[in-house]
């Protein structure tokens, strides 16, 4: 009669290791093949061993959004370090400027440009991560993040610094823009920011319903290109 061995309670870094399993899943079956057990089972511990460093659901995936965001900051701080690689392939908001004679005080919309290239950053990790972007924008997330608390949970306090953080980010970029004389300075650039964000989500959101992938970017970037249109800055 085989005996059944006890796993271990202990595993290293086991929540690095949970982290890294879950995200395996999220890619592979999507958010609802996610579970404790699976996790468990994969890396070889008891079931409950997960358990302590995220005791329940919701502890997890905020784990797993904060990672998401902290990504895409970095992969959009990566191009912006990158001056001669910042367009992305077919950028063409030069023309578009030019096409539609759309006012634009500085010379070249270097603002603009890069506010867009970091829109299409983050469209393209969310095409290539769509299980782990929904996890980033899970209505129970969001949800958890709106209620004031003084006592969040440490999973709940890091998605919403690292979510403040990819948002500081794209704000920079439109003060950039203002700054330089590109965007009107009657709308703020948090405000800017934000509709950026919006738009680049709800775009994300579309292609992946429609089960499309990085081959929309062009379109997308076409939409970005239009949109701040409305916000460049007439000469004085």
């Amino acid at each position: 009669m085989s005996r059944s061995r006890r796993k271990p309670y202990h595993h290293g870094d086991l929540r690095r290791a949970l982290l890294e399993a879950a995200g395996k899943l999220l890619e592979t079956q999507g958010p609802s093949a996610v579970s404790f057990r699976k996790l468990a089972e994969a890396l070889d511990v008891s079931h409950a061993a997960p358990l302590a460093h995220f005791p329940d659901r919701v502890s997890l995936d905020a784990a797993l959004a904060a990672e998401g965001f902290r990504q895409v900051r970095h992969r959009c701080e990566q191009m912006q370090a990158k001056p001669e690689a910042e367009p992305p392939p077919g950028w063409s908001v030069s023309r578009q400027v030019a096409q539609y004679s759309l006012p634009v005080r500085a010379p070249e919309p270097v603002a603009a440009m890069r506010l867009v290239t970091a829109a299409l950053v983050y469209l393209r990790f969310a095409l290539e991560h769509p299980g782990l972007y929904r996890v980033m924008h899970g209505p129970e997330l969001a949800e958890r993040l709106g209620q004031e608390s003084d006592q969040a949970a440490p999973p709940l306090e890091e998605l919403a610094d690292e979510k403040a953080r990819a948002a500081a980010l794209f704000e920079e970029l439109a003060r950039q823009g203002q700054q330089a004389g590109e965007f009107r300075t009657d709308v703020p650039a948090d405000l800017l920011a934000s509709l950026v964000l919006a738009l680049t989500e709800g775009l994300a959101q579309r292609y992946l319903e429609e089960g499309s992938g990085v081959e929309r970017l062009p379109d997308a970037e076409r939409l970005f290109e239009a949109f701040l249109g409305g916000f460049f800055r007439s000469p004085a």
